[in-house]
């Protein structure tokens, strides 16, 4: 099998999985992995796509309250922030 280097984000990853000499069967497991939701924590950020300072400097993993979004898992009762 080969796996061309637009299926990744950069030519290394493919080059490395060339250097395991892995069976088409290992390559897939590894490509289809995924984990358990329950085992996944999730929780809004301020935007990441800035250079400009968090508030409260903040990093960008850290939890952060937007005005208007209800509360994670409640996606039924949205109310739109027009701002987002």
């Amino acid at each position: 099998m080969i796996i061309p280097p637009r299926a990744f984000s950069s030519d290394g990853l493919n080059n490395r999985l060339q250097e395991l000499d892995l069976a088409d069967e290992q390559i897939m497991q590894m490509l289809n992995y995924e984990i358990p939701p329950v085992e996944l924590e999730a929780w809004p950020v301020f935007t990441i796509r800035t250079t400009k300072e968090r508030p409260y400097g903040a990093d960008k993993i850290s939890p952060y309250t937007w005005q208007g979004l209800p509360p994670l898992g409640d996606d039924g009762h949205a109310i739109l922030n027009p701002l987002l």
